[in-house]
């Protein structure tokens, strides 16, 4: 009963684990790196230090929305603000 529960909790961490990296924008192959021990340490790393693949997305999507609304601005004779 002890190895059944032990292999659950198992899988169920490694799914865990694999959406967590994979919705970061990492694989999901660094998120089971997460169970292996000592591995898991340069994993956390990765995770809690590197750039995420999604914050990357994030602010070029924020720079080609800045730039569409600075153009936007333009074509209607509007000043820019000063915050840009």
């Amino acid at each position: 009963m002890d190895t059944v529960l032990a292999v659950a909790i198992l899988i169920y961490t490694g799914v865990a684990l694999w959406r967590i990296s994979s919705k970061a924008g990492f694989g999901g192959c660094l998120g089971l790196a997460m169970l292996l021990p000592l591995v898991n340490l340069i994993a956390m790393g990765i995770l809690a230090f590197a750039k995420w693949p999604v914050e990357e997305r994030a602010e070029r999507y924020i720079q080609e929305r800045n730039t569409l609304l600075r153009e936007l601005r333009e074509l209607r004779g509007e000043e820019q603000p000063e915050s840009e």
